[in-house]
This record gives C-alpha cells, structure tokens and sequence, in this order.
C-alpha cells in the first residue's frame, strides 16, 4: 500500500516543484505522520485489536497517508538539504540507509519469532 503512493506523489511533487514552498512541503509531511500514527493508535483502540474488514481498509488508508507523507518529507529534505553543506545531505542519506537495515534485520527476528504460527489471528476465537 505504501511504496504506490509514495512514487505517485513524489513524482507529482516533482512535476510541481517550482511553484511549491519547500519548508511547507516539509511541514505538511511532518504533520501528516503525526496524524496517521495518531489514527493508528485510534483504530487499534476503537477495534479493541480484533481484525475486522473495516479496520483493515483503515489500515490500508493509513498506510497510503504515511507514503504520501514519506514522498513530503524525503523530497523536500533533499531540497533543502541541497543547499547547505554536502556532508548533512550525506548524513541524511547514511541515515534512511541504516534505518531500512535495521527494519529488515528487525522483520528477519520477527519472521524467526513467530514462524510456527502461520495462523496467529485465528487462535483463541
């Protein structure tokens, strides 16, 4: 659901990038994954963690908002970042780098952890 939205608008963005304000770019993101981690919490507590059709449409709309705020965010910080020294854009980078690294060793222990369990929703109902 995520990487769609995040290349549709980044591609759009940059259609565009001439008449948007960079700073507001960056505002906006920000403000758009606090809000969707905000309605995460929110549909997990309105659904009481039971994994209903309506919840999982919300999840998925969730998750297309965090790849449209992802496609903010980035861009624009590369765009500011362009401006200033080469080593912050560096920075920036080495960052996004070690943060998918330890998403995937993370998903790797997940996978281990509960790779008997190919039915978890299921048990106990």
């Amino acid at each position: 659901m995520y990487e769609p939205f995040a290349a549709g608008t980044m591609a759009i963005l940059a259609y565009n990038e001439s008449r948007i304000d960079t700073r507001w770019r960056n505002i906006d993101g920000y403000c758009l994954f606090f809000l969707s981690s905000l309605l995460y919490i929110i549909v997990d507590l309105a659904t009481s963690g039971k994994g209903r059709f309506g919840a999982y449409v919300g999840i998925c709309v969730l998750s297309a908002a965090f790849g449209v705020a992802d496609a903010h965010v980035q861009g624009g910080m590369v765009g500011d970042l362009s401006f200033m020294l080469p080593e912050f854009m560096q920075s920036f980078f080495a960052g996004l780098a070690a943060s998918g690294a330890v998403i995937s060793g993370l998903r790797l222990v997940t996978k281990a952890a509960f790779d008997k369990s190919n039915d978890w929703p299921t048990q106990g109902s």
